[in-house]
């Protein structure tokens, strides 16, 4: 069903978009992690932040605590990511949080992830293992 086909259909129906902010890359320092709850008819209901450390682990607990805690958690239906991983490789774990927000978790994608490139990029941090295969644990890559 395409978004206008459910704007139609169910206008008050509420997602939750998140994405990070801007950090140099192989800092060790914190950037803002930001969520937009709007309607699929495009209203916009609120803004969430926090911050998150960079290349760090802390994104899928940052972003269940800060929705739980809101008061929008009750009215959302879904969860969008910006990518799997925020602030260079702070990698979300979707099955994981899909089970703790009680709420279906999607990442959406401008442009189809290089894996070799993730992997060569991974190499210079200590649990490089681990991460990628949170990043495989998102699922297969579909084209909408």
């Amino acid at each position: 069903m395409s978004a206008k086909a459910l704007s139609y259909s169910k206008p008050l129906v509420r997602v939750i978009g998140f994405d990070d902010g801007s950090f140099k890359p192989r800092s060790r320092g914190k950037t803002c992690l930001v969520g937009v709850v709007y309607r699929v008819d495009g209203r916009v209901e609120g803004v969430l932040s926090t911050s998150i450390q960079v290349d760090g682990l802390d994104s899928p607990r940052k972003i269940v605590k800060l929705l739980r805690g809101s008061k929008f958690y009750p009215q959302v239906a879904a969860v969008l990511l910006q990518g799997v991983n925020f602030a260079g490789f702070n990698v979300a774990d979707l099955p994981q949080l899909s089970r703790k927000l009680n709420r279906p978790v999607l990442a959406v994608f401008r442009r189809r992830p290089d894996l070799d490139r993730i992997r060569l990029a991974l190499t210079r941090l200590h649990d490089r293992g681990r991460r990628f295969r949170l990043i495989q644990k998102a699922g297969p890559i579909r084209k909408a």
